[in-house]
């Protein structure tokens, strides 16, 4: 299970899970570290989500931008 969008910062346009399962939102869309099985971002703030998930080879496919809202 990932983190609900509705407990996003209000500053957050992505969010990613690390190899470990643990999830992270960013402002800036993040890459895989080239060092280790993680996601990173050099610019904008980046925080702890939660701890959703066990380890999980599928990590690098969890990477989602904010939805976006249809405001009908």
């Amino acid at each position: 299970m990932k983190p609900d969008w509705k407990t996003a910062p209000v500053w957050a346009n992505w969010l990613a899970m690390d190899d470990n399962g643990i999830w992270f939102w960013f402002e800036q869309i993040p890459h895989i570290s080239k060092k280790k099985p993680i996601w990173i971002s050099i610019n904008g703030e980046y925080t702890f989500a939660g701890r959703f998930e066990t380890v999980t080879e599928k990590w690098k496919e969890s990477l989602e931008k904010l939805p976006e809202v249809n405001n009908v």
